[in-house]
């Protein structure tokens, strides 16, 4: 058993070199974070839900009326940030002029999350290309597993890196 004070040792990713030497590997898992009321709560109000409506992840309108309340699929992707910096171990520190998130491709809600349910985020590189001279096209593949097992969401997050 490691001590209280044992510190992971930390991955610094600052070149497209090192994005790319880490093609297919696991960067986590990160820290299990659970997702409350309160925060599901505050996103609705945010977004004014009531007049807009929702859309449960894994997209199944029937687990929201078997009375459990279901975590909102847009939730979960504007949440993949906190989970990618829960972490430890791992630093982006690319010198860049700007970081820009690009977009969402492949997202798929494979099953109907509750509220109050503990997930943790599996991260993997799986593109890092030049697209440009100064320009890294980055995709970040995001899978949130709840700890019960299996898998809630599986997204591809692309990032463009504009280096100096």
């Amino acid at each position: 058993r490691r001590s209280s004070c044992w510190k992971a040792p930390v991955r610094v990713i600052s070149s497209h070199e090192d994005l790319r030497a880490l093609l297919g590997q696991s960067l986590g898992p990160g820290k299990w974070l659970r997702i409350d009321e309160n925060q599901v709560r505050l996103f609705d109000l945010s977004l004014q839900r009531r007049r807009f409506g929702s859309c449960p992840a894994g997209g199944d309108p029937s687990a929201s009326s078997a009375g459990a309340a279901m975590i909102d699929g847009a939730l979960l992707l504007a949440l993949l940030g906190r989970f990618r910096s829960s972490i430890e171990g791992l630093s982006f520190d690319c010198p860049s002029r700007m970081n820009i998130f690009y977009g969402f491709d492949r997202v798929r809600f494979l099953r109907p999350v509750p509220v109050a349910t503990v997930l943790r985020l599996h991260l993997r590189i799986v593109e890092a290309r030049m697209v440009e001279p100064e320009t890294i096209h980055v995709v970040y593949r995001h899978r949130l597993e709840p700890r019960e097992g299996g898998t809630a969401l599986l997204a591809d997050v692309i990032n463009r890196i504009y280096v100096p």
